[in-house]
């Protein structure tokens, strides 16, 4: 005669019903951090990339399409949705500054008593949310990440 088994049963559906949706919250929340970071990594990416290719000239540094483009390359892995009408917000600069200084001077001017140095800078944006709405985070981030290179 089993005794005990009767009830054992009903006991592993309890358990299962208040375990289940904990565990299922923890995945969720486990798949939204690494979306998170892969989105952050790729938009990071796009802007470095997209940099290195406006360093390597002049040319390079003022073509705004063309360091779009790499960016844009660099990110094609990032969904288009609602919320995103491109993989990434591209925005691109060039600005000079004089060697050892942190502050910017006109490039077409000798602001500089040797040498002008031109630098370029992209700046990538990608708006991510989340798939859940989680109580006291918000639900959707802006992921920003610049980029500043010498020219070449």
């Amino acid at each position: 005669m089993q005794i005990g088994n009767r009830y054992s049963k009903g006991i592993a559906a309890v358990e299962m019903t208040l375990v289940l949706p904990v565990l299922l919250f923890i995945f969720i929340a486990i798949t939204d951090a690494g979306r998170m970071m892969y989105a952050s990594i790729t938009n990071s990416s796009a802007a470095r990339n997209a940099a290195g290719y406006g360093a390597q000239s002049s040319a390079h540094a003022v073509d705004s399409n063309g360091i779009e483009t790499i960016a844009l390359g660099d990110a094609v892995n990032l969904e288009i949705d609602a919320n995103n009408t491109s993989h990434v917000d591209v925005t691109s600069r060039r600005f000079c500054r004089c060697p050892g200084s942190s502050t910017e001077v006109s490039c077409t001017a000798n602001a500089c008593p040797t040498t002008t140095q031109i630098y370029v800078e992209v700046t990538t944006t990608r708006d991510f949310r989340t798939i859940i709405d989680y109580p006291g985070i918000p639900d959707q981030v802006a992921l920003t990440d610049t980029a500043e290179m010498r020219v070449q």
